[in-house]
């Protein structure tokens, strides 16, 4: 039988629960976090210009310690992941018709502190972008696409407060010791390591075949895609494009000696590509977005934002759930308490049920969840609970580019035993 190829279905992979968060436990009323309250993804303008261009020589380290074979390379790459933490992105957009890989992946800055590297497949025909480490949530636009080589460019609306990656200047002998890092199965950042098994491969990346590709033995999963390889001295060696599901030890990346030329041609020169224009584009599936009841961009764009706030307070990452809120919210809830009122939560999603559009510009999302918490973090009515199902009427409106919460109009609430949730919809 002929080996099937995950190829760069380096995505959302396994489902976890779609959450939201039990809104009633941050000011202790029944109303939710303070009783007042995804692609989050809007297709943003060029903010500001272009950064300071680099040169050619700029992305690659020429004085960068080219390994032998004699060499062994230090096992530890505890450095390695300290520093690539900051710098490395998740990525979720809203896309044209889903195909496997497209919409979820990962990402890493590079050149400087506005671009980010990644897949082809990720972003192609990507209606909206969002990248996010645990501290900070950008939206994004492709600057630089190629599919046969399988590699892209995003430009991010603000910069992200790390530095960026360099490019390793020579391959790498075979067998040297590297190190993937990424956003897989939509579990927080984690990596793995592998060594180089060869260059000038050839694989079948999203039924496009793609050449010369460098093949290592990292673990690579869905959701990995556009993350980096690399080396015991955290420069680039290869940008994750594919594994295998059936031959562990075998997967692949695009070879970055090939890729820094490309990618220094999009930074000088940019060739914005207009975000994908479809009817009824997606929120990926197994993506953090939740699926939306209407269609249309902004029913996706909105039930993603709301995925990507559920999907912090489940992994604890809680300055990114606070980063979607808007301006005003943020400032009344400072994210200390926003920590210590949810650090025992854990919310399932059941269904956004509407989105509905207001006349000031605000939408609302009416959303169904169950959540489990500590006993004296449930709602106010109950505080001793701890599952609770709610209703909740989430208000969000449009703010830098993207949709953020910025209160809730309606909660409820009622003990899980009760098997129905406060809309009156069954459990």
């Amino acid at each position: 039988m002929a080996e099937r190829r995950r190829g760069g279905r380096c995505r959302g992979g396994l489902l976890l629960r779609k959450s939201l968060p039990p809104a009633g436990r941050v000011a202790g009323e029944d109303g939710g976090l303070g009783g007042a309250l995804w692609l989050v993804l809007v297709v943003v303008a060029f903010v500001g210009g272009l950064v300071a261009r680099p040169s050619l020589d700029d992305l690659v380290d020429a004085d960068a310690p080219v390994t032998t074979t004699t060499t062994t390379v230090p096992p530890s790459f505890g450095k390695v992941v300290r520093d690539a933490t900051p710098r490395v992105v998740r990525l979720d957009a809203v896309v044209c018709g889903e195909d496997a890989g497209r919409g979820v992946g990962t990402g890493f800055l590079a050149m400087d502190d506005r671009h980010v590297v990644t897949a082809a497949h990720v972003v192609d025909e990507a209606a909206a972008i969002t990248a996010r480490t645990t501290q900070e949530v950008r939206t994004a636009r492709v600057v630089g696409i190629d599919r046969t080589m399988d590699l892209a460019l995003l430009q991010l609306d603000h910069p992200i407060a790390a530095t960026p990656f360099p490019f390793a200047a020579e391959r790498l002998p075979e067998a040297t010791e590297v190190l993937a890092i990424g956003y897989p199965y939509r579990e927080p950042l984690t990596p793995t390591d592998g060594t180089i098994g060869g260059y000038d491969r050839k694989e079948v990346v999203e039924d496009k075949v793609v050449t010369g590709l460098v093949q290592t033995s990292a673990a690579i999963n869905p959701g990995n895609s556009g993350g980096p390889l690399l080396s015991v001295d955290s420069r680039v060696v290869g940008i994750v494009v594919a594994g295998s599901d059936t031959a562990q030890g075998r997967a692949f990346a695009v070879d970055a000696t090939k890729a820094a030329p490309v990618l220094g041609r999009w930074h000088d020169e940019p060739a914005a590509e207009a975000g994908a224009d479809c009817p009824d584009p997606v929120v990926p599936e197994n993506s953090v977005g939740l699926e939306p009841p209407a269609s249309g961009l902004i029913a996706a764009e909105v039930s993603l934002a709301l995925g990507i706030y559920f999907d912090g307070i489940n992994h604890g990452q809680y300055h990114m759930t606070w980063q979607q809120y808007s301006e005003r919210k943020r400032a009344s809830v400072p994210v200390e308490v926003l920590a210590r009122q949810l650090d025992s939560s854990r919310d399932d999603v059941h269904a956004v049920a509407s989105i509905v559009h207001r006349d000031d510009g605000s939408v609302v999302a009416e959303v169904d969840f169950s959540s489990t918490q500590d006993a004296g973090k449930g709602p106010r009515r109950a505080p001793a609970e701890t599952c609770t199902l709610w209703t909740n009427h989430f208000v969000l409106v449009p703010e830098a580019g993207r949709w953020v919460i910025d209160r809730i109009d309606q909660s409820a609430s009622a003990p899980c035993e009760s098997d129905v949730f406060p809309s009156g919809r069954s459990v």
